[in-house]
């Protein structure tokens, strides 16, 4: 039998997990052995079965430099250069740590989510590279790579920044000994599998050709809905009309935010946290959505045992139509809210259905009719409840 390693380098949230889990536990029953590399192990446990894999923490960038990445990124190589490939030394760290990884496990197969330094240090040893994906990660095999936004800007400083990002893996291939690159686009190119987990119709990239479209694991797909990004958006402002509606007055403010740039290095939440840093005392919770907007279950929340005991009352509340769950975390529960949460604020992310989130997320097919208007009810009904209740206790719940 075999020796199959997932990796998982970047991104956010149960997306990625959910592609890689199906697949380690159908090779773990084969009788394979199984290990998953994972950017956010915390969660692993919610998504996999017992037993399927080994895990192991996945090497990645941790800490980004304002005065050293590009604002906006709209480029797959923009992506590169702001984790980790804008500099040699710093992409043969994380490179060198993707290999002791390789030597401990001795994949035969490694299956790459989203894992461009992975996917380079692999090109150093024998191991099979397949790719896996909905489309996004898997760029087609072009110069230059395509800009990903519609407004208008200098091309030629595009073609540059991804001249650089090439310049630095091949530096990083000439001193292992490696033959280069002849554009960047190949390191995704040169692979034994793409497997794409979409559908044609529904590629991120016009024109691919040759490519194996497996569509969505037909597993996952057992509900009639799926999710919609900015519905956590439409969440939080129905939490307030519901308040407003109800003429319920509570003792603190309910403040709303639509946050922006969560995936481009969370400029949203870091700009939040700069202009209210003196409020952030004041702060008794937070609150975020961002797992679409299926059936509510509950709230992973980053609160003291103390404080889960005394949201006992609205977990009552809740169980009336299943959305109780209090899950506690070690970690912020969102992305958007992470400020806020490391800095004491009792942190809140609505906990949703999300077995099917990632089957269109970011694909044309995203779009508003695919919304049940019932489960999004619910969210918002869920939300009103808890932020509601946080507003209105009488004392803030304890740090």
């Amino acid at each position: 039998m075999a020796t199959f390693l997932f990796a998982w380098e970047l991104g956010e949230g149960l997306g990625h997990l959910v592609q890689i889990a199906p697949l380690a536990k159908e090779l773990s029953r084969r009788g394979h052995k199984v290990f998953a590399a994972l950017r956010d192990l915390s969660r692993a446990t919610r998504v996999f079965e017992p037993q399927t894999a080994s895990f192991l923490q996945a090497p990645h960038r941790t800490r980004y430099s304002a005065t050293y990445c590009i604002e906006p990124p709209r480029t797959f190589p923009h992506i590169l250069f702001n984790n980790g490939f804008g500099d040699v030394a710093e992409l043969s760290t994380m490179v060198q740590a993707w290999l002791y990884l390789y030597q401990v496990v001795q994949p035969h197969v490694v299956i790459f989510d989203h894992s461009p330094t992975a996917l380079l240090a692999a090109r150093m040893g024998p191991a099979k590279r397949v790719l896996l994906g909905s489309g996004f990660c898997s760029p087609l095999d072009t110069y230059p790579m395509p800009d990903l936004w519609p407004f208008p800007c200098d091309q030629g400083q595009l073609v540059a920044a991804e001249d650089w990002v090439l310049q630095q893996i091949n530096g990083l291939l000439t001193a292992w000994k490696r033959p280069a690159l002849e554009r960047v686009s190949q390191l995704f190119a040169q692979v034994d599998e793409n497997v794409l987990t979409t559908y044609l119709e529904l590629d991120h990239y016009a024109g691919r050709t040759g490519a194996n479209y497996y569509g969505v694991y037909r597993k996952l797909r057992v509900r009639g809905s799926i999710d919609y990004p900015l519905a956590g958006v439409a969440v939080a402002m129905e939490t307030a009309k519901l308040i407003q509606q109800l003429h319920l007055r509570p003792k603190r403010t309910l403040r709303v935010i639509a946050w922006i740039d969560e995936e481009n290095l969370g400029r949203g939440h870091v700009e939040y946290a700069k202009a209210h840093a003196s409020e952030i005392n004041n702060h008794v919770a937070a609150i975020e959505s961002d797992l679409g907007a299926s059936h509510p279950t509950g709230f992973r929340a980053k609160i003291t045992s103390e404080a889960a005991a005394q949201l006992q009352p609205v977990q009552e509340i809740l169980q009336v139509f299943g959305a109780n769950l209090i899950e506690l975390s070690s970690d912020s529960p969102e992305t958007d809210i992470e400020p806020l949460a490391k800095q004491g604020v009792p942190a809140f992310g609505l906990m949703q259905d999300g077995r099917i989130y990632f089957n269109y997320h970011h694909t044309a097919a995203d779009t508003l009719d695919k919304i049940v208007p019932q489960e999004l009810r619910e969210n918002a009904t869920a939300m009103a409840v808890m932020g509601y209740a946080l507003a209105a206790m009488p004392q803030p719940l304890p740090r």
